[in-house]
């Protein structure tokens, strides 16, 4: 598989998806954000159900 150009915008965007992730991490009071039913426990499961590999 060749991998590309990655437009500016979808690196800025995954950027910020993991200082988002990295902060529920780190802050216990936001750690169920990624935990089960969490915002970002949803997000991370549709993401893996829809990338094309």
């Amino acid at each position: 598989m060749e991998v590309g150009f990655i437009p500016a915008h979808t690196v800025w965007q995954n950027s910020q998806l993991s200082a988002l992730y990295q902060h529920a991490e780190d802050v216990p009071s936001c750690s169920y954000l990624a935990k089960d039913h969490g915002c970002l426990a949803k997000l991370e499961r549709f993401i893996s159900r829809n990338l094309e590999y």
